[in-house]
């Protein structure tokens, strides 16, 4: 069964987490069988520093996530803080491990590294304006992150 079977006139998926208050997927665990039926994909791993990544996660689904994934998980909020630092780790491993010497590979540090990088990546297959981009969400991020402590 093909990952993306449904989807596969699309150009590119982002962010492959679902969580509801009865299921909790983090899709991109699944990047080994993803790249094992379309290995001619791009693969970027969008990192960041571990704590502004757990930040950024308790602002999904405006700060609701962690409400679904307790409920789904029956884990206690620090518990499931715990086992996403815990994923985080594992799967930084797992993929640059897993994508050694790929060409068509990128990790791609959303806090310091420039757009260009992507550009450059895919540039073989698409032409990306890079002055297009620009960083969003970051002021609304930081103003949840402070209001929660």
């Amino acid at each position: 069964y093909r990952p993306f079977l449904q989807y596969e006139g699309h150009v590119g998926f982002s962010d492959l987490a679902f969580s509801d208050d009865k299921i909790y997927v983090e899709g991109c665990r699944l990047f080994q069988e993803i790249h094992r039926y379309y290995p001619e994909a791009y693969f970027v791993l969008n990192t960041r520093d571990e704590d502004g990544w757990i930040r950024s996660r308790l602002a999904h689904q405006n700060g609701r996530i962690i409400g679904h994934v307790t409920a789904a998980t029956g884990l206690s909020e620090d518990e499931v803080i715990d086992g996403w630092r815990t994923v985080f780790r594992r799967h930084h491993d797992e993929v640059e491990s897993h994508f050694n010497d790929c060409p068509r590979y990128l990790r791609f540090d959303i806090e310091t590294d420039d757009i260009s990088d992507f550009a450059k990546l895919v540039e073989p297959n698409f032409t990306i304006d890079t002055t297009h981009w620009r960083k969003a969400n970051r002021n609304r991020e930081l103003a949840r992150a402070v209001s929660a402590t």
